[in-house]
């Protein structure tokens, strides 16, 4: 009974039009279908007129270019959503759409026509892929199979009109070119409306590509934003970029505060007009703090640099009290973030000499980490240790995903090979091409001598030479234990009993020095010690010229 009087339809359609984002991305889904079927329906009428044929073969064959455009078009957007949802690719794809229809209408040859088909499809696939994302995303779990139906209910629906409607106005002789013409200024309007409606993602767009080129992106724990409800985020700030880094990586569309002294700069308040951006003045005046505090309540978005500045030194310093006020009436979340790898960068307050060190890395790796929402009551030296211990969470992940040390290294002396690396008053200066030689050399030796062990000691001052001896184990994927010779030998015994190494890589002339000092080792390492001057005494001078060579080759 409550399905055939429509109840279960109203249920479905007032949990849809309720949710403002949803309802927009099912709408847009929807007009896209429709105007696909309007297009299915006059483009065989339209390709007669243009070439007198009627060939619908040939109708069909450049029709189903479409479906290899959206193909492209949706793998494309898919992989420019990872980890986050691209929502400015909605603006972007209407406009492409709103072009490809437009060529359609000038179209002379079939070849232009083909073109103008698959341009449809292509950006008609960069359009609803977000679309479809953001309605899963905003979609609550418990209603999540209700909004997808209902979702399924508006594209089918606008299908038919469409497609109902495509046939009357055709089979009434309308003029096809003025369909199309109807056709590409919804799509123009369309595009303006997006743009609109979420112009710092469409902005996000145009610029996230330029800055591949220097930046990649990861987001860590998206799923800790409230998928809606008010949002107040706040975390460190880094760099003149942060803005965009953090819109990049979020789903949902931020407002963010700024000083008002840059609000008021008449070059950029339009601008920041736009982007509904929301000024404060440096003794956060009542009237900002309302503003903050009644986006909040509106369910909005809202991101606060808790430093109030950008960075000097990269670290995290005191928060600014501000926030406290703006949300003490307000039932939000405060959801804490950490931006990782903008200091440094161009944009950065970082000095030219460490800027141009990191710079050598090649690409800079971001990390924007999300951490799990704290109570509005939260205050702002308890928000600062939530950021500081996000700072740990993203800098793990950071070390994980680096390459060995021993890559890092050999990438890095490679870059300049006679650029001196060690200085010590046995070798003197050591260049990177003498260092990467010997530590060749040595892994040849230590293949000889340490057969599969894992775990090989090193009793060794520190000096050029132990660095070496322990970047070659390193580069052999063992573990160096480096001994500390200010131990008793009872001592000693034990640790190397502990660390089940069955050799040690040692100098006869260090261990002589030792004794003097009342180290006597000797008997304690016993036949496990192998020493470097009788190790030098079996390297040859073809070993020598051979790890040369492969000094000089590229990595």
């Amino acid at each position: 009974k409550a399905y055939l009087q429509l109840d279960y339809l109203r249920q479905n359609l007032s949990q849809i039009i309720s949710h403002s984002d949803i309802w927009l991305s099912i709408l847009g889904i929807s007009i896209f279908w429709g105007m696909s079927q309007t297009l299915l329906v006059a483009f065989p009428a339209h390709f007669k007129m243009l070439t007198g044929s009627d060939n619908a073969a040939m109708a069909n064959l450049i029709l189903s270019t479409s479906i290899l455009g959206l193909i492209v078009g949706s793998f494309l957007a898919g992989s420019m959503s990872k980890r986050h949802i691209a929502l400015g690719l909605i603006p972007f794809g209407s406009i492409g759409m709103f072009g490809a229809l437009a060529w359609l209408m000038l179209a002379q040859t079939k070849l232009a026509m083909a073109v103008s088909i698959w341009s449809f499809g292509f950006f008609g696939g960069l359009f609803i892929i977000p679309l479809n994302s953001a309605i899963q995303y905003f979609a609550p779990p418990a209603h999540e199979g209700r909004i997808l139906s209902g979702s399924n209910f508006f594209q089918n629906i606008a299908m038919l009109g469409m497609l109902v409607l495509s046939s009357v106005l055709i089979y009434a002789g309308a003029n096809l070119q003025m369909l199309f013409a109807f056709m590409s200024l919804a799509l123009l309007i369309l595009s303006i409306y997006t743009i609109v409606i979420v112009p710092h993602l469409f902005a996000r767009l145009l610029i996230y590509p330029i800055l591949k080129t220097k930046y990649a992106l990861s987001v860590e724990g998206l799923e800790n934003i409230p998928q809606s409800g008010g949002v107040l985020l706040i975390g460190n700030h880094i760099s003149w970029i942060d803005w965009l880094v953090l819109q990049i990586a979020s789903p949902r569309a931020i407002k963010f505060v700024i000083y008002r002294k840059f609000y008021e700069f008449w070059y950029l308040k339009w601008f920041l007009r736009l982007f509904k951006v929301i000024p404060i003045s440096e003794g956060a005046s009542k009237q900002s703090l309302e503003n903050i505090a009644q986006r909040l309540k509106n369910g909005e978005v809202v991101a606060i640099f808790g430093e109030g500045h950008i960075s000097y030194n990269g670290q995290i310093n005191t928060f600014a009290k501000g926030f406290e006020r703006a949300v003490q009436d307000v039932d939000c979340a405060i959801v804490p973030f950490y931006l990782r790898g903008l200091w440094g960068s161009s944009f950065s307050r970082a000095s030219k000499y460490y800027k141009e060190l990191t710079q050598r890395r090649g690409r800079r790796e971001i990390i924007v980490a999300f951490g799990k929402a704290l109570p509005s009551t939260t205050s702002a030296e308890q928000a600062r240790q939530a950021v500081i211990e996000l700072s740990f969470i993203a800098w793990d992940v950071f070390l994980e995903r680096q390459s060995p040390l021993m890559h890092n290294w050999l990438r890095n002396a490679k870059t300049n090979l006679f650029k001196t690396c060690a200085v010590d008053p046995l070798m003197g200066k050591t260049s990177n091409l003498k260092f990467i030689t010997a530590v060749l050399i040595f892994i040849d030796l230590f293949k000889q001598s340490l057969g599969k062990q894992a775990h090989v000691g090193i009793l060794l001052p520190n000096s050029t030479i132990a660095s070496i001896v322990n970047m070659a184990l390193f580069s052999m994927g063992k573990v160096p234990i480096n001994l500390n010779y200010t131990l008793n030998e009872g001592v000693m015994a034990q640790v190397l009993e502990k660390s089940q190494a069955r050799h040690v890589i040692t100098s006869t002339a260090f261990l002589e020095k030792l004794q003097t000092k009342g180290f006597d080792y000797a008997q304690v390492l016993g036949d496990k010690a192998l020493r470097l001057e009788d190790l030098r005494q079996r390297v040859e001078k073809a070993s020598k010229i051979k790890a040369l060579i492969f000094a000089f080759m590229p990595q």
